[in-house]
C-alpha cells in the first residue's frame, strides 16, 4: 500500500493521542508510473520542419479552446507542444503552442486569420522558427503559485551546493549553511501556501502541499510515522534532486532537503523542530528520509541549529 502524502496525515484531523505508522512502498525511489514528465515550452530545434510558435488569446468560455483546435485540424498542421491558461474568475484564456506546418494545408499567417475570424478568439500571435530554432521568446515572466520564478536545472543547483562544499570545506561549515539555506525556503514555501490555501482546505484536500512539491520537481514525497501529541514525523523523499546528481559515498548528503523539512514541519506545528537524515540517495538507499523532532532544550546550539 501506497505511503500517504505527508498532508495527508498532517491535515487529516489527528488529535493528539494519534500516531501513525505505514510500510515503505517497495517502488519508493523510483517514479511511479502514476507520473508523467512536464517538459518547460521552451525551444524546438529542426532544421528539416517548418516550425512556429502561436498565442492565441481567447475568451475563458466553453468551447473556445475546442473552435481553435477544429482550425488547426482542418489545417493539416501538427500540434506539437504547449498549454493552456484559463484561471476560473478570468474572463480571459490563452493557448500557447508549438507547431509544424510541414504537411499543413495552410500557411502561419493564413492559419492566424483563420484563428481572428472566430468570435471567441481576442488576439492571435505568432513567430516562425529562423534556420529550425524556434524559441519561446513571448512568455516572460514565469509564475509559480501565484509569485515570480525561475527555472533552474537540478543538475545546476546541485552543482551550486557542491561548490559552497568546495569553497568551505566538506564539513560542518557547509552543512550547516546548506541546512539554514532550506529551513528558510521551507518555511517561506510553507508561508506561501497558507497564504494562497486555507489550512482547513489542506485538511479536506491532503494531496495539494504533497502535488506542489512533486509540480515544482523536487522530489516525491511521502511519510510513514507520525505521532502528532509528539510531533514526531519521518518522511520519505523519493526522487530527491539534491542527492541524484551526487556520487555514492557513506555519508547523508542532502543538508538543503533536509533543512526544507525541518523549516516547513516546523512552521506546520509553530514550534522549532530539527530534521536528521537517516537514509540518503546518496550513500545508496533507495529513498532519502527525515525524522524530524522537537528540538532538545539542553543540547549543543550548533547541533540543534541543524
Amino acid at each position: 500500500m501506497m505511503a500517504r502524502s505527508l498532508w495527508d496525515i498532517l491535515s487529516s484531523g489527528l488529535d493528539e493521542q494519534s500516531t501513525l505508522s505505514t510500510k515503505s512502498p517497495t517502488s519508493l525511489g523510483r517514479v511511479s508510473e502514476e507520473f508523467l514528465p512536464k517538459h518547460l515550452l521552451a525551444f524546438e530545434f529542426d532544421p528539416n520542419r517548418k516550425l512556429a510558435h502561436f498565442v492565441i488569446e481567447m475568451r475563458n468560455m466553453p468551447g473556445a479552446l475546442e473552435h481553435s483546435a477544429a482550425v488547426a485540424g482542418k489545417g493539416g498542421l501538427n500540434i506539437l507542444s504547449g498549454f493552456h491558461h484559463a484561471p476560473s474568475q478570468s474572463r480571459n484564456a490563452y493557448w500557447s503552442f508549438f507547431a509544424d506546418f510541414t504537411n499543413a494545408k495552410t500557411e502561419p499567417a493564413e492559419f492566424a486569420d483563420q484563428l481572428r475570424s472566430l468570435a471567441s478568439t481576442l488576439k492571435v500571435r505568432f513567430r516562425t522558427a529562423s534556420s529550425g530554432l524556434l524559441v519561446n521568446s513571448f512568455h516572460f515572466p514565469m509564475i509559480w503559485a501565484g509569485k515570480r520564478a525561475i527555472a533552474v536545472r537540478a543538475d545546476v543547483l546541485t552543482s551550486i551546493f557542491s561548490h559552497v562544499r568546495s569553497l568551505l570545506g566538506a564539513g560542518p561549515a557547509s552543512d550547516v549553511l546548506l541546512f539554514q539555506m532550506g529551513q528558510a525556503t521551507g518555511r517561506k514555501s510553507f508561508e506561501q501556501v497558507c497564504a494562497l490555501v486555507p489550512r482547513d482546505l489542506l485538511g479536506r484536500e491532503p494531496e495539494i502541499a504533497g502535488g506542489l512539491v512533486a509540480a515544482a520537481g523536487w522530489g516525491i514525497l511521502t511519510v510513514s510515522h507520525l505521532d502528532v501529541s509528539k510531533k514526531t514525523v519521518t518522511i520519505q523523499l523519493a526522487e530527491n534532486f539534491e542527492c541524484l546528481s551526487y556520487p555514492k559515498g557513506d555519508k547523508a548528503s542532502s543538508q538543503f532537503m533536509r533543512g526544507f523539512v525541518a523549516g516547513a514541519i516546523s512552521e506546520f506545528f509553530q514550534q522549532r523542530l530539527e530534521c536528521v537524515e537517516t537514509k540518503c540517495l546518496a550513500k545508496g538507499d533507495e529513498y532519502c528520509e527525515f525524522t524530524v523532532e522537537p528540538v532538545i532544550p539542553s543540547q549543543d546550539a550548533t547541533v540543534a541549529g541543524m
